[in-house]
């Protein structure tokens, strides 16, 4: 019968120093997947941003529209927009809790009028996208 392979442990001060060599590399690999994730949800709460930043367009745009025809297809697609950034937006605070406001905010847009929640949602966005925000 064929003996078991031994296994050869190191030294002691062998495997601290190895414990140790393997502890930077680890903490600039997290570091680096933490940044990712940063990145990612930079992104997507830009691209939330964008869909708000439409939306508010939109509303200004019907609140001088000439028919209220119009007023109506120009409020229904802003509405669509904050619909389609609700879901990236949240996508983006699962990456990063910075954007959980604009989150939960564009969560109340079908249970709130649209003219209470836009003014909180646009500050969201101002606050997030900006230089130092």
């Amino acid at each position: 019968m064929a003996r078991p392979a031994r296994r050869l442990s190191l030294p002691g001060p062998e495997r601290r120093r190895r414990a140790l060599i393997g502890s930077p590399v680890a903490l600039l690999l997290a570091s680096g997947l933490l940044a990712s994730c940063s990145s990612q949800a930079a992104s997507l709460g830009n691209q939330a941003c964008g869909y708000v930043s439409r939306a508010v367009r939109l509303r200004n745009d019907a609140a001088s529209a000439g028919s209220s025809l119009r007023a109506t297809a120009l409020r229904d697609s802003a509405q669509h927009d904050l619909e389609l950034a609700a879901p990236i937006a949240a996508q983006a605070a699962g990456a990063d809790p910075t954007w959980q406001a604009l989150a939960a905010n564009l969560e109340q847009i079908n249970r709130l009028p649209t003219s209470l929640v836009l003014p909180a949602i646009r500050a969201d966005c101002e606050a997030l996208t900006s230089p130092g925000g």
